[in-house]
């Protein structure tokens, strides 16, 4: 999938710079290198970012404290309840905000990873990332997408 997703992907980039950010957990990490196999003569730019991991859901070693921990969650509401020793939706959210507010100042242009080499090794001048692509998590995408829209 991942490959296939890739090839669709520089279908759309064509040969415009690229810039991926990625969480840092293994399962995206493998997502992402599929994807590059796509971008095979294309410089890229590469940004493991810990926002971008997927939510903790804290410790899972007793399962009859789950079941009362899960009673509780849906009582309280599954965005906002915070796991023993994990997260709540609404940290999550918070994290996505953060990266939203640097991923929005790399674009503008004034930071230089929002540059990219025109060809790999050649001193030319830096231009701009054109495509930005992220490679993360489930929940991390929904929320993503709700601090986008909002």
């Amino acid at each position: 999938q991942a490959a296939v997703a890739g090839l669709k992907i520089r279908n759309l980039v064509g040969n415009e710079s690229v810039r991926f950010f990625h969480s840092p957990y293994m399962r995206t990490r493998q997502t992402l290198l599929a994807l590059l196999r796509a971008f095979d003569k294309l410089p890229v730019l590469l940004t493991s970012e810990p926002r971008l991991r997927e939510q903790d859901f804290g410790n899972f070693q007793d399962p009859q404290a789950m079941d009362a921990i899960f009673e509780e969650r849906a009582r309280f509401g599954r965005f906002f309840f915070r796991f023993p020793n994990g997260e709540a939706g609404t940290d999550v959210y918070d994290r996505v905000a953060s990266f939203l507010t640097y991923l929005f100042r790399t674009m503008g242009g004034t930071k230089s990873a929002a540059f990219a080499e025109a060809t790999a090794g050649e001193p030319r001048p830096r231009t701009p990332v054109r495509n930005y692509v992220l490679v993360t998590h489930g929940l991390l995408m929904r929320v993503f997408c709700m601090c986008y829209l909002r």
